[in-house]
Parts: structure tokens; sequence; C-alpha cells
């Protein structure tokens, strides 16, 4: 069977989730026997190995232009592609008009929750300032303005869901725990297109657990859904307390200077850029994450992998696949900075329990084993080819 995976940004292992995800499920199919090939809207230098060959659409700076639709097609033929997996198609309006009707099915797969920043959509939006009353006074007036932009915000994800259910085959997303979500973008998936899979686990597990540092650790693009700066509100709190331990936020992102301007003292703080996180997952102790939301969370999966024990808010449906709470991680309410504060001070002070929430973090993420996750993909491609329900 020959499967195409398009990316509408550049495709890069090294530097996001869904690029790991996708070049790890390409080295599983492609071990059982299935041909693979990348086709990709933008370019970068340097891309390094990847498990397959690239190919390149002729025209970057629109997605849907005839030159666009005539090398998809030529590809399609030329290739013998019997499935393309879209990823993440959310806010590329018109995209599905690129694809013709042909013999190649389309499948649609969605990294993020069905209601994206819908959810605690005013929490997030008024959370940061309330502490600033000169802010907050100016904030009121906006609040109208604010509530456009959800109605807004709602439309392009209802569209952009209904556009994938008339012209896709098959639509997937990453846990079956965001169906209530659908009903927040007036979606009700009794479709039977619809499908969840899990996204596989990065790295393999080690037989032992890792030499352990006094390393909190921030994995991720510095950007603002992600919430870096909350993690150094919250740690700026205690850090006077635990002043043999530092915490290390390694990513890029537009965040980094604003992080670093923001705040007069960064106790014990450090800025690494963009870095392979596996062995800082080694060393690391503990894992922050402060999303507004996630499609899965990868960096939990891949921090797990390795011992580091995560402490989350509970902002993400898919959340509740991968952290069990007081069990192999920390799950807060969203979006509490106290409570965050003390299930980060029980991780710190209590060496055993931190050392029994890593080791059945390591046990838990043998779920979603790479050979387990593509056979569930395997399953699929059979349904849509051969028009099973």
């Amino acid at each position: 069977m020959n499967v195409a995976f398009l990316f509408f940004r550049p495709l890069d292992p090294h530097s996001g989730g869904v690029e790991r995800v996708t070049d790890i499920l390409t080295k599983e199919l492609k071990a059982r026997g299935y041909n693979i090939k990348y086709l990709v809207f933008r370019k970068i230098e340097n891309i390094g190995d990847l498990a397959t060959d690239i190919y390149y659409f002729p025209d970057s700076d629109a997605y849907v232009t005839e030159e666009n639709k005539k090398f998809y097609t030529q590809f399609i033929k030329e290739h013998k592609i019997d499935i393309c997996i879209l990823q993440e198609p959310r806010f590329c309006a018109g995209i599905f008009d690129l694809f013709p009707t042909q013999n190649c099915k389309l499948v649609s797969v969605y990294h993020g929750g069905p209601a994206g920043d819908l959810c605690f959509y005013w929490k997030n939006s008024l959370r940061k300032h309330t502490s600033n009353l000169d802010y907050c006074l100016k904030f009121i007036p906006r609040l109208f303005l604010r509530a456009l932009d959800k109605i807004r915000l709602k439309k392009i994800l209802s569209n952009s869901i209904n556009e994938a259910i008339r012209k896709s085959d098959a639509i997937v997303y990453l846990s079956d725990k965001f169906a209530p979500d659908f009903k927040m973008v007036d979606i009700f998936p009794n479709n039977r297109k619809f499908y969840y899979i899990g996204n596989p686990s990065t790295y393999t597990i080690p037989s032992e657990m890792p030499k352990k540092e006094k390393i909190i650790l921030f994995a991720g693009r510095m950007v603002p859904h992600k919430n870096p700066d909350l993690i150094i509100r919250i740690w700026n709190k205690i850090a006077k307390d635990y002043q043999d331990w530092k915490v290390l936020f390694i990513g890029g992102g537009p965040m980094i200077d604003y992080c670093k301007n923001q705040f007069r003292c960064l106790n014990n703080i450090e800025f690494l850029g963009q870095r392979d996180p596996e062995e800082f997952y080694k060393k690391a102790s503990i894992l922050c994450m402060a999303s507004n939301n996630e499609g899965w969370g990868m960096v939990l999966v891949e921090a797990m992998s390795m011992g580091c024990v995560p402490i989350v808010f509970e902002s993400f449906r898919s959340v509740n696949d991968i952290v069990e709470d007081t069990k192999n991680g920390i799950l807060v309410k969203p979006f509490s900075r106290k409570l965050y504060r003390k299930g980060l001070r029980e991780l710190i002070e209590n060496d055993g329990f931190r050392k029994t929430l890593a080791e059945n973090a390591m046990v838990k993420v043998r779920e979603f084993a790479p050979q387990i996750i593509v056979e569930k993909w395997i399953q699929l491609f059979e349904r849509v080819i051969s028009h099973e329900d």
C-alpha cells in the first residue's frame, strides 16, 4: 500500500511533536512493507535524516492554487498513492479544494481538540492579568471584542470539521475523550468516519531508571498558549525554598525574549533554546506543563518514558489518557497557581513519592509503544480502502 503524509508547515522531526510522530509511524509502516512519501508545502534547509523521501509543492506562498492542484494530481498518479494523510488542516481555509475527486482516499488528522481555545476561553482571557488593576480596568471595554473573537473562532473550527466530514474518507482525533467538546462547535460525531488514535511514544524506554538531578524541565515551543511565563511566576514564588534546584526551558519561540524582559528576577532559571530534549528528559526529575490546551501533549509521554514526573493543568481532555493523578504524575485544576505550587512542592520535597510516580510513568507509556499504535493505523487503512463501516 502506498501512503503519503501531507504537511502545511516545514517538516523537521526535531522541531515538533507532529513531525516526530509522523517519522516514527513512517518507520513502523515501512518495516511492515508500506511505501511512504512526505508531501510538504514549506521547505527548510538542513532538515537532517528523514525516514522516507520528501516532495515539495511548487507554490509555497498559497495552498490552493492551480499549480499546486496540478502537482498534487500528478503526484498521486505517478506514485500510485492509495491514501493521503492530511496533518492538521484546522486553520487552512479551503484546503480541501486542493484534492480532486479520485481513487486516492483522504484521511484528515486533527492534532488538537475539536473545540481548541474555546475550552476555558474566558478563564484564559482573564487569568493572566487579574492581579493588575490598571490592566483590568482597560480590559473591561475589550470584553465585547473577546466575545466576537470567540464567535469567530467557533465558526472557523466548526467549518473546518464540517468540511472534513464532507470531503474526507476518515477523520482522526487523538482521544475519544474529546467527544464532549464537539458540542461546543455544534458538531455531533456519530459519523462513522471518526477514529480516535493516540500518538506513539518517541523514545525507547530504558531498562533502568536514568540518574536524576534536581532539575525541573519545561520542554516545548515558547509560545503564548503553552504559558512558559506562568511556570516562571509559579516557580518564583517558591524558588527561595529550593535553591539547589534549577528550572530549564528548552525550545525556541517568541516568548524567550518576553520572559527575559518581563521578569526582573529569574531564580535558577535557564533558557537553552532549541535542543534535542532526550538527554534533558533523562536528567530532569520533574516536567512542568501549563498549556491552555493540547491535542495530546507529546512531551508528557516523552518525559514519562525517561522517568521524568509530569505536573500539568488538567486543561485538555486527552491528558487523562496519559497522566493518572498521584499515580504517575500530578494533575492540577486549571489554572490554579496555588494548587500548582502545592503539587510542585510535594514532588520536590518527597523523594519517595516522586520516585514511585517516576517508575509508574515508565510503565504507563508502554501503552503507547509505536508497535501498538501503528496497528491501529493499519486497521484504519484497511477499513478505508475496503469501505468497511
